[in-house]
């Protein structure tokens, strides 16, 4: 009989982006993959592999009591009914709720803490009502992965995890199919594209890039701004429509919707830039070094393990539009030489330390090994 595995996210669009080979993985070694999170459509391709697809309505950013509690029951009602031998949540409520109610049922979870959120990062209340739930979650987790030592280290700090209770292993991020994000350096253009991919909400350093456009678009007229997503209205601190409205009526950027193609903009670009104020691990700075991409990023968990100084690219601190436009001067005044060195570097880079099988071959240690002692 097969032992029945439960993944959780806050989307399907997360499992098909960052989860998709460790399921493949997960099918290949026979386990019964069921699959949980809000709908979209691509829960119809994990269907069609033969996953059973469930159904979780919340919303990423709700943060009320009712809501939390829905959450909690539907969770109950759902690992009652297939009684998983696994569990493995990615994302905050997953990991928060889902573990919760696992622990109840003694099925053995698996954390992944993909990142802090908003809510962490900008709100005093919130911030402690997340550390609070995560001490009660995690009580009983066998292992805990996580995608920087930061992150790694303020759950030490804060007595979320305990090092004699929990084994906890810094992961390389998702990992990165090294064969589709792939593309040749390019030549030189008259013109300098610098890309942004993300969604445009406050904590991804998106008003600090902005500001940091309009004072160097002054300066040089040979660069253009290619800003790919969308404001997130689900997030505690979207971008401000009428800001976005203002940069693209005067043609300091060219905007694009949010799209799964995201391979053609990575092929315009020179160089990617991402201010976040902080990462799990940047998935996109991922891509884009696999893309063979320079990068200019900011000084903080989750991007900096990805950029290093004056060799695959250039870091400025967070939330300091100042320190941006000097990053982009600086990658400006590169020959081509220099350009296609760290294009070269970035691809090494995630070569060496994130690409997606050693992440799925840390995944299959630890359930093997769990699965031996249980």
């Amino acid at each position: 009989m097969k032992k029945k595995i439960l993944l959780s996210s806050n989307s399907y669009w997360n499992f098909f982006n960052f989860r998709r080979e460790l399921i493949k993985k997960l099918i290949e070694l026979k386990f019964e993959v069921h699959l949980a999170a809000p709908f979209d459509k691509n829960l119809f391709f994990f269907k069609k592999k033969g996953c059973f697809c469930h159904t979780l309505n919340f919303s990423r950013e709700k943060k009320g009591v009712i809501d939390s509690i829905k959450l909690i029951i539907n969770y109950y009602s759902l690992i009652k009914s297939i009684n998983p031998f696994f569990y493995l949540p990615f994302t905050i409520k997953p990991n928060i709720f889902g573990s919760l109610v696992c622990s109840f049922f003694k099925v053995i979870t698996i954390n992944n803490i993909t990142g802090l959120g908003s809510g962490f990062l900008n709100s005093f209340f919130l911030k402690y009502l997340i550390i609070f739930f995560y001490k009660i979650a995690l009580k009983k987790s066998k292992v805990i992965f996580f995608q920087n030592n930061n992150d790694k280290f303020i759950f030490e700090k804060k007595k979320i995890i305990n090092n004699k209770k929990h084994l906890s292993f810094v992961l390389p991020g998702s990992g990165i199919d090294m064969n589709y994000f792939k593309l040749n350096i390019k030549k030189r253009r008259q013109k300098i594209n610098f890309l942004y991919a993300g969604r445009l909400i406050k904590d991804k350093g998106i008003y600090e890039l902005f500001e940091a456009i309009k004072a160097i678009k002054i300066k040089y007229k040979n660069l253009n701004f290619i800003i790919v997503g969308d404001i997130d209205n689900n997030n505690l601190f979207p971008l401000n429509k009428k800001l976005l409205k203002y940069m693209k009526v005067n043609k300091l950027i060219n905007h694009y919707k949010f799209t799964d193609k995201i391979l053609r903009f990575y092929k315009q670009a020179d160089c990617f830039i991402l201010p976040s104020y902080r990462e799990g691990l940047s998935r996109s700075l991922l891509e884009a070094a696999s893309c063979s991409l320079p990068l200019i990023s900011t000084n903080v968990p989750g991007c900096k393990e990805l950029v290093k100084s004056s060799y695959n690219g250039f870091l400025c601190p967070p939330k300091n539009y100042k320190g941006i436009v000097k990053c982009i001067e600086k990658f400006i005044n590169l020959s081509h030489h220099e350009v296609k060195k760290f294009g070269l570097n970035s691809r090494k880079l995630v070569r060496s330390k994130y690409s997606i099988n050693k992440v799925i071959n840390i995944y299959v240690q630890q359930i093997n090994r769990l699965s031996q002692k249980n």
